[in-house]
């Protein structure tokens, strides 16, 4: 009992087929991954210029908050249990709430690079006698 030559050949020659298809994936995901860096910079560039401006504007309306509850605040309590008192108070609310909203910075779930494969264990193959050893 044995492996013809011919069909040796032809399990070697796939062998080789699957070990250069490999290599072609590991160069696509090399180069994948170095595409993938390119395209994502501007896109990082512009996440992040958003969420500064994002959070400079929180900023500034939180102060803008700040400065008219202290406003409200110098005023008399009669003043503040007025019509004019009472909306100036929900008018000061709506500031903070709206700055309470700009919580959420943009963040990407796109991955960094793509991970290498798991691909199969050719070494058995490669060590597979043409017979049975005796």
């Amino acid at each position: 009992m044995k492996i013809s030559k011919a069909s040796s050949t032809e399990i070697d020659d796939m062998r080789t087929a699957v070990a250069d298809a490999q290599e072609a994936v590991e160069t696509a995901v090399t180069e994948f991954n170095e595409a993938l860096a390119v395209a994502r910079a501007p896109l990082d560039e512009a996440i992040s210029n958003y969420n500064d401006a994002l959070a400079e504007l929180k900023a500034r309306l939180e102060a803008e908050r700040d400065e008219r509850q202290e406003e409200y605040d110098n005023k008399s309590e009669r003043w503040q249990e007025g019509d004019k008192g009472q909306a100036a108070q929900e008018w000061i609310d709506g500031i903070g709430n709206a700055a309470d909203t700009l919580d959420s910075a943009l963040e990407t779930d796109l991955p960094e690079a793509v991970e290498p494969f798991d691909f199969a264990d050719l070494g058995e193959v490669e060590q597979l006698p043409d017979a049975p050893e005796a």
